[in-house]
């Protein structure tokens, strides 16, 4: 019966929460990365598709780059694709869109 209580109790914490837990952390810890990079739109390109540039780690060592297809749901660094959760490079992009 104690288990069942202890469980019944760890649910009702994340009642009324959209993510799970660990979603929630990976989520928010993707937020927060996402305000280092910066997000250009390429000229041309059918759809909403974006160059998101992180900044260079140190002067001998330049950023990377990662191309997000924001309108399909994709990004080259693949965790979009894979997880079906946006990646940071992909919140950089709501953001510059304005999303909330």
């Amino acid at each position: 019966m104690t288990i069942f209580a202890d469980e019944q109790s760890r649910i009702n914490r994340y009642r009324g929460s959209a993510l799970a837990p660990k979603k929630t952390e990976k989520f928010e810890a993707n937020k927060m990365r996402s305000r280092r990079y910066s997000v250009s739109l390429y000229p041309n390109a059918p759809g909403q598709i974006f160059s998101v540039r992180s900044p260079p780690l140190c002067l001998e060592v330049a950023g990377r780059e990662h191309t997000v297809q924001f309108d399909m749901g994709s990004c080259t660094c693949l965790e979009w694709d894979t997880f079906r959760s946006p990646c940071s490079h992909a919140m950089a992009v709501a953001k510059e869109l304005d999303f909330s």
